[in-house]
């Protein structure tokens, strides 16, 4: 589901793991994926019920400019459609054989996913990010680039982690979250607060 950047970076990651039968796009006649890899477009979400009886897995290809609604409703659409959206793991990235990860969550290349973490449905770990022992990632989370999470460490559901942010270990980071890129937390955040900075404050 989606044909733009984001979809095209996963095509890239995952191609030689799966087949892709084509894209479903409700913006786009012709969009990015298909510009620049050539996978065809096979319908909107309107067409998914009739699209299930072709393949039942999906992937939620879909970016986030730190509002994660669109990838939850598409999540929650198809899931209630009946398509399996397994979690897909790069061959690069590095996952413990203990650590728990929900069914689609995406991983990235050079993610490193440490011992007895815990990660929940439809998240997305882009590359380099690194989330250490015993941390516990909650559904809808979005973690961009270069993100460390030290061990222990708490994130809420449907909160977006900014580009090479960085918490420290046993914070507590709740729902509904914002952190700006290359943030250092140093204590807990509470449920629906933005933060930002070195180290990361409450903003407006």
């Amino acid at each position: 589901m989606g044909g733009g950047k984001l979809a095209g970076i996963l095509y890239w990651i995952f191609k030689d793991q799966y087949d892709f039968i084509g894209y479903v796009d409700d913006v786009y006649e012709h969009a990015y994926i298909e510009e620049h890899y050539g996978l065809k477009k096979i319908g909107t979400s309107k067409d998914i019920s009739k699209l299930l009886s072709v393949c039942n897995n999906a992937v939620i290809a879909i970016g986030s400019d730190r509002d994660l609604s669109p990838r939850i409703k598409y999540f929650e659409m198809f899931t209630k459609a009946g398509f399996d959206l397994p979690a897909m793991i790069s061959p690069t990235a590095i996952v413990a054989p203990n650590a728990s990860i929900g069914k689609g969550t995406i991983i990235q290349h050079g993610v490193m996913i440490d011992p007895m973490v815990k990660i929940g449905h439809n998240c997305l770990i882009a590359s380099g990010s690194i989330i250490r022992h015993d941390g516990r990632i909650g559904n809808n989370v979005f973690i961009a680039p270069g993100v460390t999470t030290n061990g222990e460490v708490i994130i809420g559901d449907n909160t977006f982690m900014g580009t090479r942010s960085v918490v420290l270990p046993k914070i507590k980071i709740g729902r509904n979250c914002l952190v700006g890129a290359s943030s250092c937390v140093i204590s807990d955040v509470p449920d629906g607060t933005t933060v930002a900075g070195v180290p990361a404050r409450p903003i407006q």
